[in-house]
């Protein structure tokens, strides 16, 4: 079983709950808020490092779309006070995968990071293009352990997902997020009703990610009440 984190894992789900709410469903932008407090490996230090030089493809308005990791920047707006950020293009995985478990026309995830002074570091190093450096290995294990060594900003993070389609023969916009503290301990969120659903059901053999295998509406009710708060609009 895969995507079974915040991303992929909880954009899934997310996008399977607004998908619900559409006849037809083309486009959904993922916006990322990870918040740099929380200590992490050196695998995901790691993984965000050679990352940010990444060229990927993405899939818009039904094709194939080259593009690279902090190559385009937008605004979005997160839920209360985490407000209006800065977002860039970043080679996530659940982008990919959704253009196939949904079949998707257009699909982007966006990411962030607080303090908002490490999103600015990295958008600089991609546009003068000093992340060319990280291609040196001591390069990279030098940022490597400088970023596991120190943990600042906040614990919270926030995952928004804004998609749009057709509702009664009629445009529509929805958008759907999560906003909590402590990303190790909501992966484990994830995985926790994954795996019993695995323990409980008989399923076939093959490869599953999460939003195949968990009903989303109550998959984010039992996390607000593990201290997730979920938001919820919609506009035409």
């Amino acid at each position: 079983v895969l995507s079974v984190g915040l991303a992929p894992g909880l954009t899934n789900l997310l996008v399977s709950h607004l998908q619900s709410q559409f006849d037809q469903l083309h486009q959904t932008d993922i916006y990322i808020l990870l918040g740099l407090g929380e200590p992490h490996g050196a695998a995901a230090a790691r993984w965000t490092v050679q990352n940010l030089n990444a060229t990927y493809t993405v899939r818009e308005n039904g094709q194939p779309r080259q593009v690279t990791s902090f190559g385009e920047q937008r605004v979005a707006h997160f839920p209360a006070a985490l407000g209006q950020r800065s977002v860039y293009r970043f080679n996530i995985a659940d982008q990919h995968v959704l253009t196939r478990t949904f079949g998707l026309n257009s699909v982007s995830t966006w990411i962030t990071f607080d303090p908002v002074a490490v999103t600015k570091m990295m958008a600089f190093m991609r546009r003068t293009r000093l992340s060319a450096l990280l291609r040196y290995k001591w390069v990279e294990e030098l940022v490597v352990r400088s970023s596991t060594a120190i943990q600042y900003g906040t614990e919270t993070f926030a995952i928004q997902v804004t998609a749009q389609g057709m509702q009664a023969a009629n445009s529509q916009t929805q958008t759907a997020a999560i906003v909590g503290k402590g990303q190790g301990r909501t992966t484990g969120l994830v995985t926790a009703p994954t795996v019993t659903h695995l323990l409980t059901h008989e399923l076939s053999a093959g490869v599953f990610h999460s939003e195949q295998l968990l009903e989303p509406a109550p998959f984010i009710k039992k996390l607000t009440l593990n201290g997730i708060t979920f938001y919820e609009n919609s506009g035409s």
